[in-house]
């Protein structure tokens, strides 16, 4: 036992001797070097973070300067550094000053605390509820007065003696938010009332009296107020945030609000009043140490404020462990943070020329670091996250905005050009008119109240001086886009023109739409922040009904517009379509296939029309969620990067799963083009079809073998992206809880306020994202519609006539036809069957019969004589001179045997011929059956052989020089047939007319003047 306790004895000799050796050898220092460089890196990582130009740091320990450290630029332009002498103006952290000589007076008997104000200033009265409410000098040092805290707002930005009693003036009758002595309520203005007490009843100057009394005695040499110079020596030059950075600013002087926030120091002075509350300064008169010590007592008759404090006299103190007292200051280019621990001997100051939360969190970090706790982090930088919106807003309203001046600019000139013409008022035109404006109204209206909901009611002077630079460009910017686009849609309304499809109009008003969704997000989330279940939050309800309105009228312009643009691209496509294959040569579209351009018109073109929706529901929901990201930026860079990331893996699943689907898509729509098909020959076959049952079944089996691979393909297609649709909702889940598991893990300085609010708008964007991962298979079906039919229009048109080929020749004088070394083969493969090389003419005046059995060539060389197929050899002359196809199907006026009966008469002209009409009707024997009314048929619901007679009727009427006939005759009665040989051929004849017809009628070979034998393709003889 003995051996045990000249052990301990020892221990503590050794552990005595040690801790006087390690004081004489760090000297000043008596923190570990650990936690310097743990403090020296915190901080150096927080002024990146920040952004903040200049910042000096000092702290006491064991009554030395343990830590003495300057950081960054106190003139960034000039590159000087911050050192000990750099003096900053201190804001709020000089109420203490003016307490103390508060307590001067009342130390000297010259006030009372309980004294009221109006003993000094006999004007001076507030009021609660109606009644006069008097206040005391007690209850002003306490901020128990009931004094609201935006009489910030009031304090005028003069310079000059009596900027202060005009200050305290102003306030005379404000309406208290509470009885005096019954709450907290911080209000800068109360150290106002003081210093201007302190003037009163000194005589002096609020600044003299200071310094005689308070800075002279203390040696806090270093200290100034602004009417001491012009230019204060040393002073660290201000800045604040203004488009994404700091930029320096010299603030408006606050004269009046001197006693609450304007004194002017240095480190050095603030470690040496720091060490004077810590009571370690002895060169002080005793009485002053009283005093100092009697201010830092605080007033516990009231609830604490929210963070747990009781306000004591220019100082906020905490029960933490031993206690804890501190005081932030802020001016609009300033902020400092000053704290203190008496039973701990602990002192920390923080200075900076930049108006910053971080400087708070600095200096509350330090001293958690020094106690060995964990530090916390700050939930926004207030001024630099107004600064990140309202930059990010300035860059993309004047981005619209000059879109805007210029579609203005373009409208006016179209206007003087007579592009546009005006239209008149209307009620509909009016209304919108008057719409419109009253919503830009509201507009600036929401912008003039913006510091009632963004800044605790403060006035427009006050968020100029004390916001970011950015403020007012983002306002300019907000005010004149809207006027200018208000300018411009008015315009448009009541100046139109032709075919209007402004594509960057569209994008105007997807971007005004989703920056509208994205505006209901952040005041939502807004109002869940800063909740107040006794209060009506009627400022953000207003915004909601703006962003509300700017989101459903972006909505309704954009998709009436897009709806329109659609349709009339849809259309003149659809027309381009039809113009091409009107254009094109018959062999090119019988090639083609009719399927495929039914397809085309009718399917493709209406993928493309009612893909429309899709496309608008994208354009919002993409605009939304990037204003949404740009949000979330402003919360937190490394959580929207590691969000960006995560959103961006479920798009590339997507994006790689639509190659897939593509693929099965494009044979679905090969499958389509068959059961089109399928189609054709249910309609035009039905009549077979409906006579065996036999045909019915197995046509029946085909169809539905086409339709059940359709289906299988486009199940595929559909379950590829059904099964990527599953992993983009997985992914966008983990995404949320990434951020509310991994955040935390990752980013140990991210609040919870911080993943709330990440947390809230991802749930918000589950619409627009899910939105946007749906709008991809539908625009995958638009591609391929949109690529089958410029398919169509290119296969058709590469080989369709050109426009000088088209000649559309007047030929009805034409007397005679030469076909000479004519040849023809299908598909242009000489292994394919053909006919030719054919040599034979034709004259008006002649019939001309063409024989031969099936098969032979017949029909193919009508359709080259005609100009519906192009000779592969050979050439066909009229009256001498080369014929293209366009020039001989002038000439003609044929009907095939498939001949097509329209129910208007395309190309002739039936006015004024009534006579003539009647005459071939009653000829043909069609006058009971049909009538010609408006150059339109009354029926053409006829039988097979009157719809020839009905052809054979508009060859009459064309009056072209020669007639060609495929098999005319053998869908006629025998005496309609011997008619048509005996008579109307030979009348034909006699009127000049050159008739060729094919025919298989051997006993009428006697009308014809010469009759051309075919077989297997030649001519054998006439």
């Amino acid at each position: 036992m003995y051996r045990n306790k000249a052990k301990i004895v020892i221990g503590i000799v050794l552990l005595w001797c040690a801790q006087i050796w390690g004081a004489s050898a760090a000297g000043a220092s008596a923190i570990d070097d650990k936690v310097i460089q743990e403090i020296d890196g915190y901080i150096v990582k927080l002024m990146e973070e920040s952004g903040i130009p200049g910042l000096a740091v000092s702290i006491v320990q064991e009554g030395q300067v343990a830590y003495d450290r300057n950081f960054g630029y106190a003139d960034v332009k000039k590159k000087l550094p911050v050192t000990n002498q750099t003096r900053f103006e201190l804001g709020s952290t000089t109420k203490a000053f003016t307490a103390l000589g508060i307590l001067n007076l009342e130390d000297e008997g010259k006030l009372k605390l309980t004294d009221t104000v109006e003993a000094y200033l006999p004007w001076f009265h507030m009021e609660f509820e109606g009644e006069r409410e008097a206040i005391t000098i007690g209850q002003l040092l306490h901020h128990t007065s009931g004094i609201p805290y935006n009489t910030i707002g009031d304090i005028p930005t003069e310079d000059s003696p009596t900027a202060l009693e005009e200050t305290v003036r102003r306030l005379v009758g404000t309406e208290l938010v509470e009885k005096p002595g019954k709450q907290f309520e911080y209000a800068t203005i109360n150290y106002d009332i003081l210093g201007y007490i302190i003037q009163t009843i000194s005589g002096q100057t609020y600044q003299d009296y200071i310094r005689e009394h308070i800075l002279k005695p203390l040696a806090l040499n270093g200290s100034v107020f602004y009417d001491e110079y012009d230019q204060v020596p040393n002073l660290a030059k201000g800045y604040k945030p203004a488009f994404y950075r700091y930029r320096d600013y010299s603030a408006p002087l606050y004269t009046g609000n001197t006693p609450a926030g304007y004194l002017i120091t240095t480190k050095n002075d603030m470690v040496r009043w720091l060490q004077i509350q810590l009571g370690i300064v002895e060169d002080i008169p005793e009485r002053l140490k009283k005093l100092v010590a009697k201010s830092q007592v605080p007033d516990r008759s009231v609830y604490p404020s929210m963070d747990g404090s009781s306000y004591a006299m220019g100082w906020s103190v905490f029960q933490i462990g031993s206690g804890e007292l501190s005081h932030l200051g802020a001016n609009p280019n300033y902020s400092s943070y000053f704290g203190f621990r008496p039973n701990d001997g602990i002192a920390v100051v923080v200075m900076a020329n930049a108006n910053s939360d971080y400087t708070n969190l600095i200096g509350h970090n330090v001293m958690r670091m020094l106690l060995h706790q964990e530090v916390t982090s700050l939930n926004s930088d207030f001024y630099k996250k107004i600064d990140k919106m309202s930059s990010s807003v300035t860059v993309l309203f004047i981005g619209i905005g000059l879109l805007s001046l210029w579609m203005l600019a373009r409208l006016m000139v179209e206007i003087l050009r007579g592009i546009r013409r005006f239209v008149g008022l209307s009620f509909k035109r009016i209304l919108f008119i008057v719409s419109g404006a009253a919503f830009v109204l509201s507009l600036l209206i929401a912008i003039y109240f913006l510091p009632d909901v963004m800044f605790s009611g403060m006035p427009w002077k006050f968020v100029l001086v004390w916001g970011p630079l950015s403020i007012p460009s983002a306002i300019i910017a907000i005010s004149a886009t809207a006027l200018i686009y208000y300018l411009y849609l008015a315009g448009s309304i009541l100046f139109v023109k032709q075919n209007n499809s402004s594509l960057v109009n569209i994008a105007l008003m997807s971007v005004m739409s989703g920056f509208g969704n994205a505006f209901l997000i952040f005041v939502i989330n807004q109002q869940l922040v800063q909740m107040n279940g006794d209060q009506w939050a009627v400022g953000l309800m207003y915004y909601f009904g703006i962003g509300l309105l700017l989101y459903v009228a972006g909505q309704r312009l954009l998709r009436k517009r897009l709806i329109v643009i659609t349709n009339d691209n849809v259309y003149r496509k659809r027309m381009q379509i039809i113009d091409t294959i009107l254009r094109a040569r018959y062999q090119t579209v019988e090639k083609y296939g009719r399927d495929k351009i039914m397809a085309s018109l009718n399917n493709d073109t209406e993928v493309v029309s009612t893909s429309i929706n899709v496309v608008i529901g994208g354009l919002t929901n993409l605009v939304t969620l990037i204003c949404c990201l740009v949000y979330l930026g402003t919360l937190s860079l490394p959580g929207l990067l590691i969000s960006v990331l995560l959103i961006g893996l479920a798009v590339g699943a997507y994006a790689i799963v639509s190659r897939q689907a593509e693929r099965l898509w494009e044979e679905t729509r090969d499958m389509q083009n068959a059961f089109f098909r399928f189609i054709n020959h249910l309609i035009y076959g039905f009549k077979e079809l409906s006579l065996s049952a036999r045909k019915r079944k197995e046509f029946r089996e085909d169809m539905n073998e086409i339709s059940n691979a359709y289906r299988q393909k486009r199940a595929q297609g559909d379950i590829a992206f059904a099964n990527v649709f599953v992993l983009g909702e997985l992914l966008f889940t983990i995404v949320i809880g990434s951020i509310a598991f991994l955040l935390p893990m990752l980013f140990k300085d991210i609040l919870s306020e911080t993943l709330r609010g990440f947390v809230f708008v991802f749930l918000y964007m589950t619409g627009p994202i899910n939105g946007i991962l749906n709008c991809i298979p539908q625009a995958t079906q638009m591609k391929i519609s949109w690529k089958r039919i410029n398919d169509l229009l290119h296969e058709v048109s590469s080989i369709a006539p050109s426009k000088e080929e088209i000649t559309a020749v007047d030929r009805r004088e034409a007397q005679k036809i030469d076909v000479i070394d004519v040849a023809f083969h299908y598909g242009g493969d000489s292994s394919t069957f053909g006919i030719g090389p054919i040599s034979c003419s034709f004259a008006k005046g002649q019939i001309v019969f063409i024989t031969g059995g099936n098969g032979s060539g017949k029909t193919t060389f009508g359709k080259l004589l005609t100009g519906l197929y192009e000779p592969a050899a050979g050439s066909i002359h009229i009256d001498g001179h080369v014929a293209n196809p366009a020039d001989i199907g002038e000439v003609f006026s044929p009907v095939f045997s498939d001949y097509h009966l329209f129910e208007k008469l395309y190309g002739i002209d039936t006015k004024g011929r009534d006579s003539e009409v009647a005459r071939y009707l009653t000829l043909l024997g069609l006058e009971e059956k049909v009538a010609v009314l408006n150059n339109e048929f009354s029926t053409i619901d006829l039988s097979a052989g009157q719809r020839k007679r009905l052809a054979l009727f508009m060859s009459y009427l064309d009056d072209r020089p020669f007639l060609f006939f495929d098999e005319w005759a053998a869908d006629q009665d025998p005496e309609f047939r011997r008619f048509f040989y005996t008579e109307l051929l030979p009348n034909l004849r006699a009127k000049g007319k050159g008739v060729i017809a094919i025919t298989h009628d051997d006993q009428y070979y006697g009308v014809a003047d010469r009759v051309l034998k075919f077989e297997l393709g030649k001519l054998q003889g006439t």
